[in-house]
């Protein structure tokens, strides 16, 4: 409903003072979830965010990036540095954090952390599913990739793809997702919404 959506940011605009940091992270979310571009909202939530840092939690300022990240990555640095990926928190806000801070170009694709080897310890490939199955076919039947230079399930920068072709020491993500995907949370991943567009993102950051 976009009226209603209209409604809720002008009444967020008039409020601002008033946003406790989860405030923030609630309505940025709400607005990056369903995709709506509101740069006067989203200026205003980074700037109140800055305001609120000292009492904000670290999934409050994970939440906050990652819509950001989606809507306006510039304003990423406002309200995340890398000094918050050594704060404890858990794996998904970690992972929100350096997203975020990967896509504004805070940080570098080289960029590497001790806490990618604990969630890649943590990574448990999934098995392929047909339509996985089927496009792997076609690349190797059909478009002549070979074997050896296909791998399932890699994982970049805590995000696992579905098939990487490198050749020549080039490499190819390709993701076998459809537009349910985009639009829905899907069985999968517990940052449900914009999930494939932040693997997008990354993706071409790095």
């Amino acid at each position: 409903d976009e009226a209603l959506f209209r409604a809720i940011s002008r009444r967020a605009q008039v409020k601002m003072d008033h946003l406790s940091g989860r405030d923030i992270a609630n309505t940025a979310w709400a607005f990056a979830t369903l995709g709506i571009k509101d740069d006067a909202l989203f200026r205003a939530l980074s700037n109140r965010a800055t305001q609120t840092r000292p009492d904000s939690l670290p999934r409050d300022v994970a939440n906050t990036a990652w819509a950001l990240s989606l809507n306006n990555a510039d304003l990423v640095p406002k309200v995340c540095s890398e000094s918050d990926l050594q704060v404890e928190c858990s794996q998904t806000e970690w992972l929100q954090m350096y997203h975020a801070l990967l896509i504004a170009g805070a940080i570098t694709p080289e960029h590497s952390q001790d806490r990618f080897g604990e969630i890649n310890t943590r990574f448990r490939p999934s098995a392929a599913n047909k339509f996985e199955k089927d496009v792997r076919n076609w690349l190797v039947n059909e478009v002549g990739v070979k074997e050896e230079e296909i791998k399932g399930q890699v994982v970049v920068k805590g995000i696992a793809t579905d098939w990487v072709v490198e050749r020549n020491g080039r490499k190819l993500v390709i993701e076998c997702d459809g537009d349910l995907w985009h639009r829905t949370s899907g069985p999968d991943g517990d940052v449900p919404f914009g999930r494939d567009n932040i693997q997008d993102k990354v993706f071409a950051a790095c």
